[in-house]
């Protein structure tokens, strides 16, 4: 709300569109297409899920360079990096206006480069987790007193989850349509 009223001060309320929060993918999918970059101009969110959605979709996104947000990002190449001030962000926002095939070709590169499927970061995380166990099993976590308790059971409801998901219906669908496409292919 304090945003709204913000844009209807500035007097470009009619220019905005304020959705609130949005959780079909397939309208996130549509906005991301629909989009020329992505800002995500915040210094205190993680690296989050956002900025790989928007890679998903070849869509750029401009980020405060240091960021947490930023990591993987590649000034010009894969992103658009800006310094955390209105100044530096505007000049990224004049830059992304006038080179429109320039934002096309990083957001094609932010697809290869730093998107990954969701899949992936679950294996990525399951393998983690299996690592972070078998150095505990072999005692390097013995000097810290960690309560550890709530991290194991943490990790057995995220493996729980990730066998879920792989069980699902639609993704036992999914892989099926897959492989006869890769038959096809061949």
């Amino acid at each position: 709300p304090e945003i709204e009223q913000y844009a209807k001060t500035l007097g470009i309320q009619e220019k905005c569109i304020f959705v609130g929060a949005v959780h079909n993918r397939d309208i996130i999918r549509g906005y991301f297409t629909l989009s020329d970059l992505f800002l995500f101009p915040s210094s205190f969110d993680t690296n989050g899920i956002v900025v790989r959605e928007a890679a998903a979709c070849g869509l750029a996104s401009m980020l405060i360079a240091g960021s947490c947000a930023a990591e993987g990002i590649t000034d010009g190449r894969n992103g658009i990096l800006c310094e955390e001030n209105a100044e530096s962000a505007a000049k990224a926002m004049r830059f992304a206006c006038k080179n429109p095939q320039v934002l096309r070709e990083i957001g094609m590169h932010a697809m290869q480069e730093i998107y990954i499927s969701w899949e992936t970061a679950v294996r990525a995380a399951y393998d983690r987790y299996a690592e972070i166990d078998a150095l505990h099993r072999a005692g390097a976590y013995k000097e810290r007193r960690v309560p550890l308790d709530s991290v194991y059971g943490t990790l057995a409801e995220l493996i729980k989850e990730f066998n879920r998901w792989r069980s699902l219906p639609t993704r036992k669908k999914e892989k099926a349509d897959a492989q006869k496409g890769d038959a096809l292919d061949e």
